[in-house]
C-alpha cells in the first residue's frame, strides 16, 4: 500500500549529489530539524549528497555554533557537502560563514524579501523575479551581484529596462527538494499549522519545487487519517507533499524557538498579561495531546558530527 509516511533516513536518502535544496524556516520556525540532521548524517556515512547548492530566504537554525548548538544549514557545514549557498541572511550559521570565508563556497546574499517573491515566481514558471529593490546595493550586479566571496563567479541577476524603467531580473531557481514543516498532516499530505509561531514561506516552497519537477519533504508532529483536517485549516495541500516525516524528537528538532520548544502564545492562541505575576508553568508549554517541557539551555542537544 502506498503511503507518505517515512522516517527522516528514508527521506534524505531521496537526495541526490547535486541537488538544489531549499529549506523553509526562520531560525527554528518551520525549520524541519530531524530531515536536515538525517541529510548530515547519510554525508557522514556515506558521502552523499555532495556538491549540493542550499537556498533559503532567513535565516534557518541557531546562532551556531555559538554554544555548542548546530541545527538548520549547519549540518550541512562539511567539506564537498556543498557548493553554492543562495541566503538572504547568514547569521544563523557561523561555520557556514566560516566556509564562505575560507573560500570553500561558492556564496551569493541577496535582500530577504526578493528571495521570498523568488519563490513565488518559480511557483509561477517564471524564470526571473522582477524588482526594483537591490538597485544601486551590493545586490546591484554592477557593483557585487549578492557574490559575496571571489570563488563566486556566475552572475545570477541583470539590470533589465523595461519601458525605461531599470529593474534587476534575479534568475530563479529549479528546486530539486524542498524541506518545509507543519503540524498536522492527513493521510494524503494536506498539511495544518496550529503549533506553529509563523508560517514562513512553506507554501511558496513547496509550489516552487513541484513546478520544478522537485520533490517537497514534510516534517510533523502528527499524522491523523484521511478526511480528519478541516479543509480551511489546510496550508499546504496534499498534492504538494511527497513525503511526510513524523519527528521523533519534538523538543529537539520542532521548537519553536531557540529558547522555548512550545509557547502557545505565539501561535496566537493565549495572550499572556504583562506581568511580573504571570509566570507561566511548565505545562503552558506543551501543546496539546503533546510531550514538552520547558525548554533546555541552548547547546544542551547541540552535536557536532564529523
Amino acid at each position: 500500500m502506498f503511503t507518505k509516511i517515512c522516517t527522516a533516513a528514508e527521506a534524505a536518502a531521496l537526495i541526490k549529489d547535486g541537488a538544489f535544496l531549499t529549506c523553509a524556516g526562520n531560525m527554528h520556525n518551520c525549520l524541519a530539524e530531524e530531515i536536515c540532521a538525517a541529510i548530515e548524517s547519510r554525508f557522514v556515512e556515506s558521502g552523499h549528497p555532495a556538491g549540493m547548492t542550499i537556498m533559503s530566504a532567513s535565516g534557518v537554525g541557531d546562532m551556531g555554533p555559538v554554544g555548542g548548538v548546530f541545527r538548520g544549514f549547519e549540518h550541512f557545514a562539511h567539506d564537498g557537502m556543498i557548493k553554492r549557498v543562495i541566503v538572504g541572511h547568514n547569521g544563523s550559521n557561523h561555520s557556514i560563514m566560516e566556509m564562505q570565508a575560507n573560500l570553500k563556497v561558492e556564496s551569493y546574499n541577496f535582500p530577504q524579501g526578493v528571495i521570498e517573491h523568488m519563490f513565488k515566481a518559480r511557483a509561477r514558471g517564471l524564470d526571473v523575479e522582477l524588482s526594483k529593490v537591490g538597485i544601486g546595493t551590493f545586490a546591484d550586479p554592477r557593483l557585487e551581484g549578492g557574490k559575496a566571496n571571489s570563488v563566486t563567479t556566475e552572475e545570477l541577476v541583470e539590470v533589465v529596462n523595461i519601458m525605461g524603467e531599470e529593474y534587476l531580473a534575479y534568475k530563479t531557481p529549479k528546486i530539486d527538494v524542498a524541506l518545509i514543516r507543519g503540524t498536522t498532516a492527513d493521510e494524503d499530505g494536506n498539511l495544518t499549522c496550529e503549533d506553529e509561531a509563523v508560517l514562513t514561506n512553506i507554501q511558496a516552497i513547496a509550489m516552487a519545487a513541484k513546478a520544478s519537477g522537485g520533490i517537497v519533504l514534510c516534517q510533523v508532529k502528527n499524522v491523523v487519517k484521511k478526511g480528519a483536517l478541516p479543509a480551511k485549516e489546510v496550508v499546504v495541500p496534499g498534492v504538494f507533499i511527497d513525503k511526510l516525516i513524523v519527528c521523533t524528537d519534538l523538543e529537539k528538532n520542532h521548537r519553536m524557538t531557540m529558547g522555548e520548544y512550545y509557547n502557545p502564545a505565539y501561535t496566537g492562541k493565549f495572550k499572556y498579561p504583562v506581568s511580573a505575576a504571570a509566570v507561566r508553568s511548565k505545562e503552558n508549554h506543551r501543546p496539546p495531546g503533546g510531550s514538552g517541557a520547558e525548554a533546555p539551555c541552548p547547546g544542551e542537544h547541540g552535536v557536532r558530527l564529523s
